[in-house]
């Protein structure tokens, strides 16, 4: 469903973009964090869980990227910085992300409902962020945006938005019922 709200609503790349190792660095990006968070998420969905391994693996994840970004913005000319932070698309890239991980949160939610999460809350973070992870591996397809730093910051606000989301849906409605 993700991909085919991309395509229709943004197009796709140029092939000879993908000749390039940037939409590769993205799709990496976006896909360790979406398997390193839906191992989270499958450990908090259930009760009772300590999920210390996974919660490692996913800061690893962003933690990697977030040095791989502020080391490219750092060896930038001082002119160029700001580019390489902003992109031409910052104002709207977060939200895209959160867009296309929607079907995917509204999925892994309902998934939950299945299972016996004794902390919402968390299970509903880890849920959107798994679904962050796979709204940005499809937003990669259509974004040109190159810059490590972009992808470091830009991606990764709108995976932390849709973490956040997951973890506002998962709480109990006013009857105790889950929002999912």
């Amino acid at each position: 469903v993700a991909m085919l709200l991309t395509i229709l609503n943004f197009g796709a790349l140029p092939l000879a973009f993908w000749e390039t190792r940037t939409p590769w660095m993205k799709l990496a990006y976006g896909g360790l964090l979406a398997i390193a968070s839906i191992g989270l998420y499958a450990q908090l969905a259930r009760p009772v869980s300590r999920p210390r391994k996974t919660v490692l693996m996913a800061v690893t994840v962003v933690s990697l990227m977030a040095l791989v970004g502020a080391v490219w913005w750092l060896t930038r000319a001082e002119p160029d910085r700001g580019a390489a932070l902003m992109g031409r698309s910052w104002t709207y890239c977060p939200s895209r992300v959160v867009l296309l991980a929607a079907p995917t949160l509204a999925g892994l939610l309902l998934l939950m409902r299945r299972w016996a999460p004794t902390n919402l809350r968390a299970a509903g973070f880890a849920a959107g962020l798994a679904a962050g992870g796979v709204g940005m591996c499809v937003y990669a397809v259509s974004c040109g945006e190159s810059s490590p730093t972009f992808v470091a910051v830009w991606y990764t606000v709108g995976a932390l938005v849709s973490a956040l989301l997951g973890a506002t849906l998962a709480l109990p409605g006013p009857t105790g019922e889950k929002n999912t």
